[in-house]
């Protein structure tokens, strides 16, 4: 004679086993949802180097070298650090008063129409889809900026390191494999 188990063990080993299974499922889903929402607020800066130069026509224009950043991400980024390197040397601007006469003499470009920067400070965010200028030269006459423009590229490098608001940290350079740090 076989002896059947109780219907109200049965259900009692049931419902234990449906509860059990939502709490790993509730686990494994707010896990999940938490992935989500770090990416979802991920910061993403990209830089670029960007040459805008003259017309073949036409010598009356400036023509520039820009080095820009842009928050490409889905959040906010929050920078952490920034350091400036010309010929492998870190560059202590100091304030930002001194950033054009250090970036001048460095340089030491003729021809020069001009030139401009953003400000980043540590602490500062940067929103999605904004775009900043870290540096750009303007050169007055086309033979200075097909001469310097790739200097200026060659020349300077940077790292900016920033955080999401979740603290995790991420950074974006430009020439710093030939840089000691």
């Amino acid at each position: 004679m076989k002896k059947t188990l109780p219907v109200e063990l049965t259900l009692s080993i049931s419902a234990m086993i449906i509860a059990i299974s939502s709490i790993a499922i509730s686990i494994w889903e707010g896990i999940t949802m938490r992935n989500h929402y770090h990416l979802s607020i991920q910061p993403r800066l990209d830089y670029f180097f960007d040459i805008e130069g003259f017309p073949d026509d036409d010598k009356t224009n400036f023509s520039t070298a820009v080095y820009k950043v842009k928050n490409n991400g889905l959040g906010p980024a929050v920078i952490t650090n920034i350091e400036y390197f010309i010929d492998e040397k870190k560059i202590d601007t100091g304030s930002d008063e001194n950033k054009d006469i250090i970036f001048d003499e460095l340089f030491n470009f003729d021809n020069i129409a001009g030139h401009g920067y953003s400000t980043l400070l540590i602490g500062q965010t940067i929103p999605m889809n904004e775009t900043l200028t870290i540096y750009e030269y303007a050169f007055m006459t086309k033979e200075a900026f097909k001469r310097q423009s790739m200097e200026f590229y060659n020349r300077f490098s940077f790292i900016i390191k920033y955080k999401s608001l979740y603290d995790e940290h991420f950074e974006t350079s430009h020439n710093m494999d030939k840089n000691t740090r």
